[in-house]
């Protein structure tokens, strides 16, 4: 199944109108994920629901609006808007727009599985039957009543539901509101009170270290059980004051203990204990096109918040315009700086000092090179330790792990490196 084409792809009907068809995946569940194209007509509703796995949503043509269960307000979407939808959290979209809906949908399991939760009015059995004969004999469109409010005109029709005990405002479908419907001006100033209460409560946080200020950041990892971090010697150059925060913990004051400028590596002191330490792999050369992952903090536009994972693989290990360093085909950034190359067994193989500026060399050379990092080998980052008496723990053979596992074992030990000035 290389090619696949969507005219050759026969539909199928689904409620109120709309078609689905299945692009990747079959009922035997052979491929790994599910893609389907989905054309809605105006006015559909996929109804609230959710999956047991990660929803990958693309809209292509059309407009209409998604509600996603913790994000608040109902959201305008239309092409170009692509959709990330957790395991089992619930939403739904509608189409609003004139003309049909389509989008692409991955589904990150082999099987489309859809679950649905039927609104808490319909879920009493008595109230279920009251509920349902009114659909069947009544004449017109079924009415939600408010308990203290306006009346919605179809139980389908968005509104504003306003939460006095929690004294919040969101946008639903009438039959979720339990509490008061409003219109567009209340709810307007209720939110408008809401912020400048909450305004006037929020205090500025002391500065981790008083008079300075954030001024970069870069990655970072534990090699010992005391709290000892290994990192790159230019993230934390001419630093006043070096943070060390690990993927699983607040932000720890950190000591600058040694660096080394030529080997572009620096040695941390915490006072924290971590959940694990970096494990290195025993064989110091990396093959080519070996498999290798990053694990770190790259800036995409903001300072990330939680460590990243990007996959890639050793281009040439016995080769380098410096000695000590290998080049890697791989996606790293800035703020990537000091973390661990980990190879298939989320062994430390190499430790992240830079990346190939694509600009640069092809001003120069004409060449275009695109996602080329570089690596300090890890003899040189060995000898570094070494000198000042850091026992690593050393793995021989170890079985292949899962991308998953990579990032969990990777997640005990990872950290980010804060410079204030």
């Amino acid at each position: 199944m290389p090619v696949i084409h969507v005219d050759t792809v026969p539909p199928e009907a689904f409620h109120d109108g709309a078609t689905y068809q299945t692009l990747v995946g079959d009922e035997a569940g052979s491929t790994p994920v599910r893609l389907g194209l989905q054309v809605s007509p105006p006015g559909f509703c996929t109804g609230e629901h959710q999956h047991p796995y990660m929803e990958i949503v693309t809209v292509i043509e059309g407009e209409g609006e998604a509600w996603i269960e913790g994000e608040g307000d109902l959201m305008a979407i239309g092409p170009g808007v692509t959709m990330v939808f957790p395991p089992r959290v619930r939403h739904y979209f509608r189409v609003t727009g004139d003309l049909p809906m389509k989008i692409y949908g991955v589904h990150a399991s082999p099987d489309r599985i859809i679950m649905r939760d039927p609104p808490d009015h319909m879920k009493a059995g008595v109230v279920s039957s009251v509920f349902l004969a009114l659909v069947l004999v009544w004449p017109g469109p079924v009415r939600a009543a408010s308990p203290r409010g306006q009346v919605a005109q179809d139980v389908s029709d968005i509104v504003w539901c306003y939460d006095e005990d929690r004294d919040l405002v969101t946008r639903k479908p009438a039959w979720k509101c339990a509490d008061r419907i409003i219109d567009e001006a209340q709810a307007r100033k209720i939110r408008l009170q809401r912020t400048r209460r909450i305004q006037g409560l929020i205090k500025e946080p002391e500065p981790f270290f008083p008079g300075q200020r954030l001024s970069g950041t870069g990655s970072g990892f534990f090699v010992t059980e005391t709290g000892s971090v290994l990192t790159n010697w230019h993230v934390v150059d001419r630093c006043k004051g070096i943070s060390f925060t690990p993927a699983s913990g607040k932000p720890l004051v950190a000591e600058l203990v040694a660096s080394e400028k030529l080997k572009d590596l620096a040695l941390l002191r915490t006072s924290f204990t971590p959940a694990g330490v970096a494990p290195f792999r025993s064989s110091l050369q990396p093959d080519r096109s070996e498999d290798v992952f990053v694990v770190g903090y790259p800036l995409h536009g903001k300072v990330a918040i939680k460590p990243i994972l990007v996959a890639g693989h050793v281009v040439d290990a016995g080769s380098s315009q410096r000695p000590g360093r290998f080049p890697m085909q791989i996606d790293v950034r800035r703020g990537n700086s000091g973390g661990p190359v980990l190879d298939r067994a989320g062994r430390v193989v190499g430790i992240v000092v830079a990346k190939v500026n694509t600009l640069s060399v092809y001003a120069e050379t004409g060449r275009l090179i695109r996602d080329v990092g570089i690596a300090i080998r890890l003899p040189v980052a060995l000898d570094f330790l070494k000198q000042h008496d850091i026992t690593i723990r050393e793995r021989s053979a170890a079985p292949p792990l899962s991308i998953t596992e990579i990032y969990s074992k990777a997640h005990q030990f990872v950290g980010q490196v804060g410079c204030w000035r």
